[in-house]
């Protein structure tokens, strides 16, 4: 039903069309939602959906259940609801059938509830559709203006629109409005956005990443609640058929606004909807029963499975989390190994697909198969901005951004040395040098004798409380100075260089024959990995850091 008018309805009509809803077993609809709305106000402080990633795939999640036992229904229980924080709610809404009942629902229960809801109608403009997309935003602002809630909408600029034009994705459209709600939400300080996915997008999608190839986790389907950033997003209405919506509109003589596009079956999801659901629901009734049994199943599994990589992770890190210890992730099943990577990659912010999960998955399985070591010095480039090196026990994710590419230059080679702040501790990458410096919490049992290092030692136990500054790695400078390890007395660099023989030569272009790279506070330098260390760094007791520099093993002929 496509129009530009929203009847006018006074608060006598409404109280009347409630009455039809509950001839008709609809009101239910509105008790859910007002239901879910209390959840998620509670949510506030006392849901734990985890700010990174963390999701709830089914509103019968323990989770929400526990909730759920301490909320009310929209026209009692007063004295309980008035302890719950106000809730801002967004509603996405795009003038469909799906996002209009929605929009109604929300307005509808927070006007019976005592929660504290106030509902926000959010319309996002792509202007891909000339006239009708103007239509869509005049129809969302009266149908707003009807019900009494705010109007906010983003409109899309003329290159964005443009580019949309153009032959923009379903992954970039989807982009640009989350992008657009999470704006407008921060400018009315929303604590929540809901959206109108139904029980029908839930199967299509099922089928979609079936159709596609997904992990068992993809099969997962939608989420019902997601924490992204610190906004919430929830999905009232994802249990509930679109014909179910569709006769609570026809009920109320609401119309809506048809989306031509939708029948344009060139995007996959339209095909989905347009020719292979209607298919498959014409020759298996119970299809949609069957298959949200088989996702809620899936996503019980995952939920096990993903809160086994939670514990696991922190032995498989190191004190740094871009660095892994193999023997130990080995000692777990490929099952977990896949998805400890996967969720690795996701929190770099790299795509996850099978492929590069496969290609890690080999980068560390033991070389004999029977807990051997891998096979050493092995590299792959993950993204534009992150590499992976595998080399004996340890598994090296590399911050590209953190410095410059890998160059030819070797150590040794002439070449200059711009000083590189040190995480402390951490792993700082010497990209320039091909070697990594990690700067660890001592052992309570590390050694006394490796406390004291020999002078072409690239390892040493110290103790930098003494240090008052950064760190930084760098070439040395003029002006610097050192406290030679075992004297009190403080020296020149070059002095202290000649003394141990390390040849400073110029070439007749003004280069260094060898590069000196080192370890400093502002002028004061601390160890010259391979040369000596500072006094200032021994450890009287115990030694409060362990200092390494280290090959990373890459080459430009080394990347997959």
């Amino acid at each position: 039903m496509t129009t530009d008018k929203v009847p006018e309805f006074s608060d006598h009509d409404w109280l009347k069309n409630i009455e039809i809803l509950k001839a008709r077993g609809l009101y239910s609809l509105v008790e859910t939602v007002a239901e879910r709305l209390n959840i998620l106000a509670r949510e506030v402080s006392d849901l734990a959906v985890s700010d990174t990633g963390g999701k709830i795939y089914s509103w019968a999640d323990s989770q929400l259940s526990t909730l759920e036992s301490k909320t009310t229904g929209i026209t009692d229980g007063a004295n309980q609801n008035a302890a719950l924080k106000p809730l801002r709610v967004l509603v996405a809404t795009s003038g469909g059938a799906d996002s209009v009942s929605l929009l109604i629902l929300c307005a509808l229960a927070a006007s019976f509830s005592n929660s504290g809801i106030e509902i926000v109608c959010a319309h996002i403009n792509h202007r891909m559709r000339s006239q009708d997309s103007e239509g869509d935003a005049l129809f969302c602002a009266h149908l707003a203006q009807n019900l009494k809630v705010s109007f906010k909408q983003i409109v899309a600029t003329e290159n964005q629109m443009e580019n949309f034009l153009a032959g923009g994705s379903e992954e970039s459209l989807r982009d640009f409005r989350y992008h657009a709600l999470e704006s407008i939400a921060g400018d009315v300080d929303a604590n929540l956005i809901v959206f109108a996915h139904t029980l029908n997008d839930q199967i299509e999608t099922y089928l979609f990443r079936s159709f596609r190839g997904s992990s068992p986790g993809g099969l997962r389907g939608i989420p019902c609640v997601r924490r992204h950033n610190k906004v919430l997003i929830a999905r009232p209405l994802i249990d509930i058929t679109r014909d179910q919506l569709l006769e609570f509109l026809t009920t109320l003589g609401f119309p809506w606004r048809e989306d031509v596009s939708n029948q344009n079956s060139k995007y996959t999801r339209n095909y989905i909807r347009n020719e292979i659901a209607p298919r498959i629901f014409s020759r298996f009734e119970d299809f949609t029963k069957s298959i949200e049994r088989t996702r809620r199943m899936i996503a019980e599994d995952e939920s096990l499975l993903q809160s086994l990589c939670v514990r696991i992770l922190p032995t498989i890190e190191s004190q740094n989390k871009d660095l892994w210890q193999l023997s130990v992730l080995n000692e777990h099943p490929v099952s977990l190994r896949r998805r400890l990577f996967a969720d690795a990659l996701r929190s770099r912010e790299i795509e996850v697909s099978f492929e590069r999960v496969e290609k890690l998955l080999q980068m560390t399985a033991p070389s004999n198969g029977t807990g051997g070591e891998p096979v050493q010095k092995q590299s792959l480039s993950l993204s534009e901005n992150w590499d992976v090196i595998c080399e004996g026990d340890r598994l090296l994710f590399l911050d590209k951004t953190a410095g410059a590419r890998v160059s030819d230059a070797r150590a040794g080679e002439k070449m200059s040395m711009q000083p590189i702040m040190v995480k402390t501790p951490g792993i700082t990458i010497i990209a320039s040098l091909n070697k990594c410096l990690f700067v660890q919490v001592a052992d309570s049992s590390a050694s006394g004798l490796k406390r004291y290092p020999a002078a072409e030692a690239m390892e040493a136990f110290v103790s930098l409380e003494k240090v008052d500054g950064p760190l930084v790695f760098r070439g040395r400078q003029p002006g610097d100075f050192i406290q030679p390890f075992g004297m009190k007395e403080q020296v020149k660099l070059k002095k202290y260089l000649h003394t141990h023989k390390v040849v400073l030569e110029d070439d007749p272009f003004g280069l260094e024959k060898r590069v000196i790279s080192l370890l400093a506070c502002e002028d004061e330098v601390l160890w010259i990995p391979g040369v000596g260390l500072s006094e200032k760094l021994r450890a009287e007791g115990k030694p409060s850091h362990v200092l390494k520099l280290l090959d990373i093993g890459i080459d430009q002929s080394g990347f997959a």
